[in-house]
């Protein structure tokens, strides 16, 4: 398992939450792609209560003060709508001991094999997640794949 590489282990994660989704008003999709950063690329994050924006952090960007930078992209973006941040949310993977590994930290060249087979511990312990499936490893439908594995498994018992 420490050996499987972890998708987008390499990276950081940022959430960035608004008191209005005004990117949809303006009729954009909220894909934002940039190569200044430091959030690399953008999606709309929203819910049905909640506007939101997450990014993946560029591999070669500072974190030091990554509120501030993040702003100011939003700023440079949307210059009157930095005052609509509620709260901006980070994540660096490559931090997460229990999430990525040594290696996650240089970052995949290609996209890797993934599936995972632990049939030694005879149905009393599972694991899955997208980096567990042997179909769409590394992306949500893996993880979708995964989970519904093993809910065939303990539904048939």
């Amino acid at each position: 398992m420490l050996r499987t590489p972890t998708w987008m282990g390499h990276t950081a994660k940022c959430v960035v939450e608004f008191d209005e989704d005004f990117w949809k008003v303006q009729g954009l999709s909220g894909f934002i792609y940039s190569p200044l950063g430091p959030l690399g690329e953008m999606h709309d994050a929203s819910t049905q209560t909640q506007a939101a924006l997450f990014g993946f952090l560029h591999t070669n960007a500072s974190t030091e003060n990554i509120e501030e930078d993040v702003k100011e992209q939003i700023r440079r973006l949307f210059p009157d709508k930095v005052k609509l941040i509620s709260n901006i949310y980070f994540m660096d993977w490559r931090d997460e001991k229990f999430t990525s590994s040594k290696h996650d930290k240089k970052g995949l060249s290609i996209h890797p094999q993934y599936g995972l087979s632990l049939n030694h511990f005879h149905k009393k312990m599972f694991f899955l997640g997208t980096e567990t499936a042997y179909d769409n490893g590394g992306y949500l439908e893996g993880a979708i794949i995964s989970a519904k594995n093993i809910a065939t498994i303990l539904t048939c018992k």
